[in-house]
């Protein structure tokens, strides 16, 4: 043996003390605490939300209906009132612009033309290609 005696080691378990425990507990009541007024406050602001976008979707319902009606009205008197045709001709205004028969074109000859303008008879290349 190592040379020591023959004392056995004492093993004991040490756990956190009364005041190490008094003050976890503490701290989980204030988590507690703040998780609870932190849902509160979420919650509060979560109806209020809601609440604002249900005027919101009211007010958009209302508008819709107002919108609607009047085009109700407006299509109703649109189709109450009858269209109507005369066989009555009118004179033409001073102001009216009017249009005349187009005048018929002289139709072109279809004979071969061989144009003589100046200067390209004198050039090389220049005549007629004939094959002869």
């Amino acid at each position: 043996m190592c040379g020591g005696g023959s004392r056995e080691p004492r093993v004991e378990y040490v756990g956190p003390s009364e005041e190490d425990m008094r003050r976890q507990e503490e701290s989980l009541e204030r988590y507690k605490e703040q998780m609870e007024t932190q849902q509160e406050a979420f919650s509060a602001s979560l109806a209020n939300q809601m609440n604002q976008s249900q005027m919101q979707q009211q007010q958009f319902q209302q508008q819709y209906q107002s919108r609607a009606s009047a085009n109700e009205t407006a299509q109703a008197a649109a189709a109450s009132t009858s269209y109507t045709a005369t066989t009555q001709q009118t004179e033409n205004p001073t102001t009216a612009q009017t249009t005349t028969t187009a005048a018929k074109k002289k139709p072109k000859s279809s004979g071969l033309r061989i144009s003589s303008a100046a200067g390209t008879a004198s050039a090389a290349g220049s005549g007629p290609n004939l094959a002869i």
